[in-house]
């Protein structure tokens, strides 16, 4: 038969009311204690979060599905247009910087610098077919 302190130490390892030496402790508090029931406070704003969630995996699977997102993968020329998707650029889908020094010069401006083309040039070759646009 277990002693009563024995059964105080087990009533509080089940209820984990033990600090790290094995002892076992109260909390105390103003507001009346652990027992106070508890319950949910920020329901709301759960459920907007989810509800945001959705909305933008919603419009996240639209997009793909209607949506060219190659596109945003595609090199723009220095004119402005996307190479490849563009009216004037369709089927010069790759794009070469004729002027790499000028490029390297002003990163920022780098592809002002570029032309749309169908292949980029080897060593060998000096040509390279523009898009009609240029």
């Amino acid at each position: 038969e277990q002693s009563s302190k024995g059964k105080q130490i087990q009533n509080a390892r089940n209820s984990q009311d033990l600090d790290q030496d094995g002892r076992t402790f109260t909390f105390y508090s103003k507001n009346g204690g652990t027992h106070k029931t508890r319950k949910c406070t920020d329901l709301l704003c759960a459920i907007v979060f989810v509800v945001t969630m959705l909305c933008m995996l919603t419009v996240t699977i639209y997009s793909y599905i209607n949506g060219q997102p190659a596109k945003y993968m595609a090199p723009i020329d220095g004119n402005g247009n996307i190479c490849g998707f563009s009216n004037d650029t369709i089927g010069y889908s790759k794009l070469y910087l004729a002027n790499i020094k000028g490029a390297s010069d002003s990163p920022a401006k780098a592809f002002s610098f570029g032309v749309c083309v169908k292949s980029c040039p080897s060593e060998n070759t000096k040509n390279a077919t523009c898009a009609p646009s240029f």
